[in-house]
């Protein structure tokens, strides 16, 4: 049996437990493209106690933003992975090419910035939230799918206009989703420029809001990028994920032909 270490953050406070062999076959049989879903399963069933012991902190994995949810996973790698703590990620790197710790909380928001005349800011994109864009991808239509659909959908969850009101993601999923997907369409029928204008003031106001990992978008959802660049003399290091794949053992992937 693993024992980990206690978790902490200014947002967290979790202690994780070691995967049971039935819940790994389980995990082992999610296909790849859900990724989001995968995370919130993988969490549920290895997060011991979470608890939110100031009124900052969060313990609904759904609610925590996908860098921490990133960076529990990451707990979990560093724990049982053979190559040690700081493990083996992509071609050529390690965790700690990809994890800063130095700012372990991100903003409320983000500054905001002005497009056409509307003040608009960003919010941490949270478990939650991710997990909608990941079901309503392939439903959108031809037009909107692969890393835009991606890029549209964090838009949409993210972006603020003053304080309008939004669904609770994490209370009211259902409700959240069918906003989402309005506004998803609304941002895709946006004219060139001006939507060229919002992505600018998105990918600014995502800046703003970086912590524990810088993340970037995909036709697959979200990846982290490196923040520390490999040794010398070695090629640039690729974007990365932590899928919760890579914390199953081998023998659970085999039992459902899972093993590559």
């Amino acid at each position: 049996m693993v024992n980990f270490s206690a978790l902490r953050t200014r947002r967290l406070s979790v202690l994780l437990r070691e995967i049971s062999i039935a819940d790994a076959i389980r995990l082992a049989s999610v296909p790849a493209s859900r990724f989001e879903a995968g995370t919130t399963d993988f969490l549920t069933r290895v997060v011991e106690k979470a608890d939110a012991q100031t009124a900052a902190q969060v313990a609904d994995p759904r609610a925590w933003t996908v860098q921490e949810r990133m960076f529990v996973v990451g707990h979990y790698l560093a724990h049982v992975s053979d190559d040690g703590p700081d493990f083996a990620v992509g071609g050529g790197g390690r965790y700690s090419n990809y994890l800063d710790t130095a700012k372990d909380m991100p903003p409320q928001a983000s500054e905001a910035y002005e497009v056409g005349g509307d003040k608009w800011h960003l919010v941490p994109l949270i478990g939650a939230a991710a997990e909608a864009i990941e079901n309503l991808q392939g439903g959108m239509g031809d037009s909107i799918s692969g890393r835009f659909h991606w890029l549209v959908g964090a838009m949409g969850a993210q972006l603020r206009r003053g304080d309008e009101e939004v669904p609770d993601a994490v209370a009211d999923p259902s409700t959240f989703a069918d906003w989402l997907q309005q506004r998803i369409h609304v941002f895709a029928g946006y004219p060139e420029s001006d939507f060229v204008q919002l992505l600018a003031a998105f990918k600014f106001g995502q800046r703003d809001l970086d912590h524990l990992f810088q993340i970037e978008f995909d036709d697959q959802g979200v990846i982290v990028m490196p923040v520390n660049e490999a040794e010398a003399g070695e090629s640039a290091l690729p974007p990365a994920r932590f899928p919760v794949g890579s914390c199953i053992s081998d023998f659970a992937k085999d039992l459902v032909g899972k093993l590559e």
